[in-house]
């Protein structure tokens, strides 16, 4: 199957789903795998290698942030975009910043749009 690995992050299972769609009808997609929660995740990255991951910003009481290091150790070359719905974790400027592990942050809430990026888009 050839195609890129595609892994999703999320606590809420309506958002798994419609991403599970989303990504599985893509012909670009090789298959996709889904974890409820960020031990999950490390575990599914660790044996899969996905060369993409969509993850939520807040899995319960813990954030996408915390695993982030690993996620770049086990597979470097991924894409890994963080998501998020929290008007809280969205405004942060300290939480999402365009320095390793991120290269582009875009923050949208309330209708705003600011970037930022070290590549210059």
């Amino acid at each position: 199957m050839s195609g890129v690995r595609a892994l999703i992050v999320d606590d809420e299972v309506d958002i798994l789903d419609l991403l599970d769609i989303w990504l599985s009808d893509d012909p670009r997609c090789a298959g996709v795998r889904r974890a409820v929660d960020l031990d999950e995740a490390l575990e599914i990255a660790d044996g899969w290698r996905p060369e993409v991951v969509v993850i939520d910003f807040n899995i319960g009481q813990r954030t996408s942030v915390e695993i982030l290091p690993e996620l770049r150790r086990l597979c470097p070359g991924a894409r890994i975009l963080v998501h998020t719905a929290s008007r809280h974790a969205a405004g942060s400027k300290t939480s999402l910043r365009p320095s390793p592990p991120f290269t582009r942050v875009v923050v949208t809430a309330d209708g705003a749009n600011s970037g930022a990026s070290r590549d210059g888009r």
